[in-house]
């Protein structure tokens, strides 16, 4: 189970300068990590994850060009927390206090969790290849000796994406029948 959860957050304001942009993003900003504060999550537990500033472009189909309307300032902050139930009261808060988006939420396991999980695989891998050695030496009518290496492997296969929505589902039908 996940003991841990990084929830991207993002704000973007719109104003006529870009220093107007920022200041309002900076008072957003300011909002959301009170909110968050006042539930807990400690200043250490948020990051910053990307800042931008760009001018806002709109087409005048008129005079066909290009009419500045301003500027956007918008940032992403992460917040990473080990309160996995608690994630929802975040999200909720923060989107209260002025967030426009929730980019991402992603349930994981800290590092200290990984490495526990990693090793009590290794050894129950280590386990069932000792079983299996000792299945494959007795077999033959000898023992299984000392052991002289021992080598980890990972093989990672990429998902089968299947084109349907792009061929469409006749067309797919006569490749693959069942679907």
């Amino acid at each position: 189970a996940p003991d841990q959860a990084e929830v991207w957050l993002a704000f973007e304001n719109r104003a006529d300068t870009a220093q107007n942009a920022q200041r309002l993003n900076a008072e957003t900003m300011e909002k959301v990590f009170a909110a968050l504060r006042n539930l807990g999550v400690r200043d250490d537990q948020l990051e910053t994850s990307s800042y931008n500033v760009y001018p806002d472009y709109e087409w005048d189909q008129k005079d066909q060009r290009q009419i500045l309307r301003g500027y956007r300032a918008s940032n992403v902050v992460k917040l990473t927390t080990k309160d996995v139930d608690g994630v929802g009261t975040y999200l909720d808060a923060a989107v209260a206090a002025g967030a426009n988006s929730v980019q991402n939420v992603q349930f994981s396991l800290s590092k200290p969790e990984l490495a526990k999980a990693k090793d009590a695989v290794l050894k129950a891998a280590a386990a069932a290849a000792r079983e299996k050695a000792v299945s494959l030496t007795s077999g033959v009518g000898v023992e299984l000796g000392k052991v002289r290496s021992i080598s980890e492997s990972y093989n990672s296969y990429p998902p089968i994406v299947y084109a349907r929505d792009m061929m469409g589902a006749p067309e797919m039908e006569k490749i693959v029948p069942s679907l």
